[in-house]
């Protein structure tokens, strides 16, 4: 009897020991399965994607959501991809002409062919003043910026018309306050109050912008920021609807095109605001001493940086994450916000010129 028993609790031992063996496993695979690799969780399950227009320096369009897989919307014909926009459903891209898509981008069509020039038109069409397209979507109206003026569609881009303002503008901007600006140089900045009405000029104040000629608008919240694209005039910001002017720091004038600023959705539930330049790196405001300071490190620094873009993903456990994506002539590069925008890596080969 002493015998048999010993052989049930020996049984019984080896029977608890193999199952503890396979709870462990359990255990360690499930936490490997949250791995992160090169800090960029790429074995999570996604609950919330996003969705992200590339646009390249050679006339390509893609669309993707989550950085692996990219669906090519219009094929390589050499002109560069200026901006993408969304208007509710629709999808435009601005190149030579503007075009617009309402069937998810399976096919596009001509719907405005007197754009703005180029900087460098006839001879590559590469060079662009950004923000030239806006879309407003408290009365789903579209602004484009052509030659000889502004014009508006009501109808998500398919038909454009004057918009009334009699000036050509360089690029438009739309506050949080629904106010929209438009630029055309240093002395004729334009508002239309709430996004309806007839435009007014901005009152210059006490401390107006540097003279110059070829300005762009970003929006920050309700600030104001006109830059010099020439690369020697800087950028400045206003908090009074454009009266009123102060200059960032650390700009340099050095005659580097200063190819996009841009503001970007961060973690916290602010902003970051980005600043590329024409073979000289990317820039990241610091908001405390009002500089822009270099935030390239993984970007090679003769490339054209050309405009930059946030996306959050939420995974299925709840967790939330931005990831930054820069177009540059030298590939798309990521990073995660955590780091700052100071880690970049190269995400997808080839030659970029704007995000959406």
């Amino acid at each position: 009897m002493y015998y048999f028993h010993l052989s049930i609790t020996l049984v019984n031992y080896m029977m608890i020991k193999r199952y503890l063996v396979w709870i462990c496993l359990i255990i360690v695979v499930g936490f490997s399965a949250c791995e992160k690799i090169n800090q960029i969780d790429n074995t999570g399950v996604v609950r919330t994607p996003y969705v992200m227009y590339l646009g390249g320096l050679l006339g390509d369009v893609h669309k993707t959501n989550d950085d692996k897989f990219y669906s090519p919307l219009h094929y390589f014909d050499d002109v560069a991809v200026r901006q993408i926009i969304t208007a509710d459903t629709n999808i435009l891209y601005l190149k030579g002409n503007c075009y617009v898509s309402d069937d998810n981008g399976r096919a596009f069509n001509v719907s405005n062919t007197n754009a703005r020039p180029y900087e460098d038109e006839p001879l590559y069409q590469k060079y662009f003043v950004p923000h030239q397209m806006l879309y407003d979507e408290s009365i789903k109206r579209v602004y484009l910026c052509v030659n000889g003026g502004l014009e508006q569609s009501d109808d998500l881009g398919k038909t454009f018309a004057n918009s009334g303002l009699a000036a050509s503008p360089t690029s438009v901007a739309e506050l949080d306050n629904n106010n929209i600006y438009a630029i055309q140089d240093d002395a004729s900045i334009f508002v239309r109050t709430g996004g309806v009405g007839g435009w007014t000029p901005v009152a210059p104040g006490a401390s107006t912008l540097s003279a110059g000629s070829n300005y762009f608008l970003t929006s920050m919240g309700n600030t104001l920021i006109a830059t010099d694209y020439d690369g020697t005039l800087g950028c400045a910001f206003s908090t009074n609807g454009g009266a009123d002017w102060t200059k960032y720091g650390g700009v340099s004038a050095n005659g580097k095109n200063i190819l996009f600023v841009n503001a970007v959705e961060n973690m916290d539930g602010g902003m970051d605001l980005f600043m590329g330049r024409d073979s000289m790196g990317l820039f990241k405001l610091n908001p405390v001493s009002g500089s822009f300071e270099a935030s390239s490190t993984g970007i090679p620094w003769f490339a054209k940086v050309q405009y930059l873009e946030s996306k959050k993903v939420v995974y299925r456990t709840g967790v939330e994450r931005i990831f930054y994506y820069c177009a540059t002539d030298q590939g798309l590069y990521k990073s995660e916000e955590q780091s700052a925008g100071a880690d970049w890596i190269l995400d997808y080969p080839g030659k970029y010129s704007t995000l959406q």
